[in-house]
């Protein structure tokens, strides 16, 4: 039994280490899934860490609910558009769109203005982030072969798991430490430094191109 069970986490990590490979020698993509986990820890602290702290200082549950559901609304409404923009636009192009329009949202959340326009913006964040995560489904499917493509997915799927969890944690140490009014313009910052770089980098302007190995 206990050689089996070797065997399974042999096998397991050699199916992650191909996965990994697969995922590394496409640049593109490579850059666009760092791009994704990294915003993925800078975003995800908003909701876990961020607005709860923020609302129960207010004494305000309600509204934490309200700025949460426009977050999701926002969510679910720009992963549905995902498709009809795929149509009239390139992936370079809805790249963009989504990442200065994260930017957009995020940098006026990030002075924790009135409710109202909390939620505005909350709402503007999720529809910006909502494609990003159908994008890089597809960008999978259509750029890695077949037999590849459950590896990648459990490659990103880890690096998803992994370090968002360790950036809340951070998040939550740190506004512990200097409260959430100084950090959240940190973690704005951090989001709109990494959206820019991004959108500057010459990897990312040729994902409509067929993939590059390197």
């Amino acid at each position: 039994m206990a050689r089996e069970e070797g065997e399974q986490v042999s096998t397991g990590f050699a199916e992650l280490t191909r996965g990994f490979v697969a995922l590394w020698t496409d640049k593109a993509l490579r850059v666009l899934t760092i791009t994704i986990m990294v915003l993925a820890g800078v975003y995800l602290p908003t909701e876990a860490v961020i607005l709860p702290v923020h609302f129960q200082a207010l004494d305000q549950p309600e509204g934490m609910g309200i700025v949460i559901g426009a977050l999701a609304g926002g969510g679910v409404l720009g992963a549905f558009a995902y498709g009809p923009l795929s149509r009239r636009l390139t992936n370079h192009q809805i790249i963009t769109i989504a990442l200065l329009g994260t930017a957009l949202g995020v940098i006026p959340m990030a002075f924790l203005p009135d409710l109202w326009i909390l939620a505005v913006f909350g709402f503007i964040l999720g529809l910006s982030w909502g494609p990003m995560q159908p994008l890089l489904n597809t960008l999978v499917q259509t750029r890695i072969p077949a037999d590849e493509q459950g590896r990648v997915f459990s490659v990103q799927l880890t690096a998803f798991y992994v370090f968002p969890p360790l950036a809340m944690l951070a998040t939550g140490a740190a506004s512990e430490e200097w409260g959430v009014r100084a950090v959240y313009p940190v973690i704005a910052g951090l989001l709109l430094i990494t959206g820019l770089v991004t959108l500057s980098l010459r990897s990312i302007r040729t994902l409509d191109d067929p993939p590059h190995k390197d």
